[in-house]
């Protein structure tokens, strides 16, 4: 092989680990700066350890404690429902990660799991970035994933919370294409999200049309309700209640899915504008993917109505982040000049919904 081929492969080798390596730290860097303005902030957020930061906040001190503590029966807080908030309402997966990577508790949780949420982040870019340009090709997958790096809501990324996590696993499994690792990864996202039934009413539809695959895909579907199923015994033998599970973020509050929506529109319209707004950006992009990528639309889709059926109005826009493949969609009917245009958009959006998680009147991403 010619000298020059050699090196131009060997480059091309080299730009699916830079291009997207790149575009994740100038992201997570911007994230990083918007949230710093808030690590010396009078607004009090509820906390359940000692760790103010901001990188911690909301969801991160449930994982922090779990991490530490690991799971109780008993509801830690108070609610206006009588079963309060448990922390089985969380996912083992993430806080399982925090108590390895900070050796049991020996390294200061808090600092290891923003940089680990980080550090995963720039893994998960990555693997989008290869799984985009598998799908849609190589300029799409630049500007799709500048498009999900900076979202509006991509500073969770930043925050010890389980989304970096989930979406390495994700987009490893819709990369490995079915392949005998895909059982596997398709477990491992139902271990951090509910989102990972997602990936099984996917495997589920491909059943149907991909009759050559069907071996895989029902050892897909089964990997999730192994898992599920397994999440779903251990939360019964620690309640002892059959009905455990919908103890946990099914009954956060008294307020969730269309309900709390139709609420927020009334209270607090210009929080929800923003907030719904994106979400239904997020549908259309996936709708985009139907004819397409069948898998990656029905996946998207599901995973936007779990959040829509059992979320808060300000968690929903983060729920819609599941839905990535979305920002592929956007990137292919965009072109450069759009996609450029709508990160633009993105990142001065990511500034209100990061004042608005954290400023007066906080709301929980």
């Amino acid at each position: 092989m010619p000298a020059a081929e050699l090196r131009w492969r060997r480059g091309r080798r080299w730009q699916w680990i830079l291009v997207p390596t790149s575009i994740a730290v100038l992201s997570r860097l911007y994230s990083i700066l918007l949230l710093s303005q808030y690590v010396n902030s009078p607004q009090r957020l509820p906390l359940l350890t000692s760790y103010p930061s901001p990188f911690v906040a909301w969801d991160g001190q449930w994982y922090l404690r779990i991490a530490l503590f690991g799971y109780h029966a008993a509801a830690l807080q108070s609610s206006a429902l009588a079963g309060g908030h448990h922390d089985f309402a969380f996912y083992p997966g993430w806080p399982l990660l925090i108590r390895i990577a900070s050796l049991g508790g020996l390294l200061p949780a808090d600092l290891v799991a923003a940089v680990l949420a980080n550090i995963l982040f720039v893994l998960a870019a990555i693997v989008v970035y290869r799984l985009f340009a598998d799908r849609f090709g190589a300029q799409t997958a630049l500007w799709g994933t500048v498009l999900l790096a900076f979202s509006p809501v991509s500073y969770v990324f930043s925050m010890a919370y389980t989304e970096a996590a989930f979406l390495l696993f994700a987009g490893l499994y819709f990369l490995n294409r079915y392949g005998r690792l895909s059982p596997a990864l398709a477990g491992l996202t139902m271990l951090f999200r509910v989102f990972g039934v997602a990936i099984a009413a996917s495997a589920a539809v491909m059943f149907f049309l991909r009759r050559d695959l069907r071996g895989r895909l029902f050892l897909i579907g089964a990997a999730v309700a192994t898992v599920f199923a397994g999440w779903w015994l251990f939360i019964w033998q620690l309640t002892g209640s059959v009905e455990g599970w919908f103890e946990g973020s099914s009954s956060w509050s008294k307020y969730l899915g269309v309900l709390a929506i139709a609420r927020a529109f009334v209270e607090e319209p210009w929080h929800e504008l923003f907030w719904l707004g994106f979400m239904l950006l997020m549908i259309v992009g996936t709708l985009m993917l139907v004819r397409r990528h069948t898998d990656l639309a029905v996946y998207g889709l599901v995973a936007i109505a779990l959040g829509l059926i059992d979320g808060a109005p300000s968690s929903m826009p983060r729920y819609t982040l599941a839905a990535f493949p979305a920002f592929a969609a956007f990137a292919e009917r965009l072109g450069p000049r759009g996609s450029l245009a709508a990160a633009i958009v993105f990142a001065v959006a990511e500034v209100l919904l990061v004042s608005f998680a954290f400023g007066p009147g906080p709301h929980p991403p």
